[in-house]
């Protein structure tokens, strides 16, 4: 029986690499996505999203923006904003 050699972990806090361009594209998309939830609400849910949204972009500028759980009843997406982990979900009813 041959033993296969072991793989080691992924450090803690380990993230695939992006090329640039890929990361800002996929960047992007996420905004887009967001902008158009932002508008697809309307009324208060739309104003308090995105001030919601201004206002983690301005406790950390270096958060990710990203549309998670893209599905047929929910096109597009649930906004999440992460940095080292998931920090808040715009989820709206």
């Amino acid at each position: 029986m041959a033993l296969r050699p072991k793989r080691s972990e992924p450090k803690a806090g380990a993230r695939a690499e992006i090329g640039g361009e890929a990361e800002r594209a996929s960047a992007m998309a996420a905004s887009h996505h967001i902008d158009e939830r932002i508008r697809s609400l309307g009324g208060w849910c739309a104003e308090t999203l995105a001030e919601l949204r201004r206002l983690i972009h301005e406790a950390d500028p270096d958060v990710t923006e990203e549309c998670k759980w893209i599905k047929p009843g929910n096109p597009l997406g649930v906004p999440v904003w992460s940095h080292a982990g998931i920090a808040c979900t715009g989820e709206a009813y």
